[in-house]
């Protein structure tokens, strides 16, 4: 069963982040973070309160994981290229490589935790703690002044730009290899 949870996330995040792409130029890129963050405070608080109240079921955990594999689809590239709006030029290439560490870190360590406080806290206790975190990442990135303008957009429309970014990495051989490469881990 908690391959069909991991599932039901992956699809959505493969189908939608060509057009979360596409969105990180047309929304800007702080918009995009807080109402992603919102959305998945919000969806985890809806699972917390369901496995608090004991009505927790399991396609419950797909929808969440269908509409969190969506949300993250949408955000991941506003996520990334927000980046350049914050960090100067030249120390680009150490903000990238910091942000990457620290979501890696965090995706070892977050559920290890997670699974030391589920023994105080119950998996309610520790889904609400999340949700506070993601509410609280909502209120940081809220403040933020970097990523409040839109990019130049192409007049081509989403469809447009993301033929053009299909056309592109199927054109540049390392970038493809490097794709094919992240979908297969």
């Amino acid at each position: 069963k908690l391959a069909l949870v991991l599932v039901s996330m992956a699809l959505p995040m493969t189908a939608m982040s060509l057009v979360g792409g596409a969105l990180a130029d047309r929304i800007p890129r702080k918009h995009m973070l807080a109402w992603g963050q919102g959305g998945n405070a919000l969806l985890t608080l809806a699972v917390a309160t369901l496995d608090y109240t004991g009505l927790i079921a399991f396609w419950h955990l797909l929808v969440t994981g269908v509409l969190t594999g969506t949300l993250m689809a949408i955000i991941m590239p506003s996520r990334m290229a927000i980046i350049s709006d914050i960090v100067p030029e030249d120390k680009l290439m150490n903000g990238i490589a910091l942000a990457n560490s620290s979501w890696n870190l965090s995706s070892i360590l977050g559920p290890a935790m997670a699974g030391v406080l589920i023994v105080y806290m119950g998996t309610e206790g520790v889904l609400f703690l999340i949700a506070g975190g993601y509410v609280l990442s909502t209120l940081t990135i809220s403040m933020v002044e970097a990523g409040s303008t839109v990019s130049a957009r192409s007049g081509k429309g989403m469809a447009g730009d993301i033929r053009e970014g299909l056309g592109y990495v199927a054109a540049t051989p390392n970038l493809l290899g490097l794709l094919v490469m992240a979908f297969i881990t």
